[in-house]
């Protein structure tokens, strides 16, 4: 679906909001209006890739994007028979895009976005290639402290997995810190992050069983 015509879509449902009150709502949905009229004639796919790039914004005052996101569902439930499959295909898209920034302002986020969305081609390439600091170190944190622990780390692990922030480069970025290993996609990433994991767990079993045959 052209970002245009999402954005009319929106627009509309915003106005949908104002008639039934609901104008903290309406006033929300209306503000991320600009980022689908930044570039018209794209796809929303495109510009939801685009975003996905994105660190966290900072900045900003009112409501949250926890607040659009927690009415998607009910936007597609409420459309499902009669909208255009793309249209329930992008709600989803969407929903998939904002969530990882659910805690940031929708004032914050707005600007973040329209920044991103101007930027050349080869600049958001360029961008995309850093990894976010702070994503990083917040999921190396945690992983270290779970390390071994067999029901704490599968669950920061599946939440890594699941978190649409996570790009290549911050993947790559934890597995050289976690487990000293130079990797080219995500998946070896992943892969060579939950080796460090299991190698503790296999260190711990080894020296378990040596332990009992000394004191045999």
């Amino acid at each position: 679906m052209k970002a245009r015509d999402f954005g009319d879509f929106i627009s509309t449902f915003a106005d949908l909001l104002h008639d039934a009150s609901a104008d903290r709502q309406s006033e929300a949905w209306r503000s991320l209006v600009p980022v689908f009229q930044a570039s018209p004639s794209a796809n929303v796919s495109e510009l939801c890739k685009i975003i996905r790039t994105m660190e966290m914004p900072s900045g900003g005052s009112g409501p949250t994007i926890k607040e659009l996101v927690s009415l998607i569902p009910s936007i597609k439930s409420c459309f499902a028979r009669q909208a255009k499959k793309s249209l329930i295909d992008d709600l989803t898209r969407l929903s998939e895009t904002l969530s990882p920034f659910s805690d940031a302002t929708i004032e914050g986020f707005v600007q973040a976005a329209l920044e991103a969305l101007s930027r050349p081609k080869k600049a958001r390439a360029t961008q995309s290639s850093v990894p976010s600091e702070e994503l990083v170190e917040k999921y190396r944190r945690e992983l270290l402290a779970a390390l071994g622990d067999e029901v704490r780390f599968p669950e920061i692990f599946e939440a890594l997995k699941r978190d649409k922030a996570v790009r290549v480069s911050e993947a790559k970025e934890l597995a050289s810190r976690i487990a000293d290993i130079t990797t080219k996609t995500k998946k070896e990433a992943l892969i060579a992050i939950w080796d460090r994991h299991a190698a503790v767990l296999g260190q711990r079993a080894r020296a378990r069983a040596t332990g009992n045959r000394t004191a045999a």
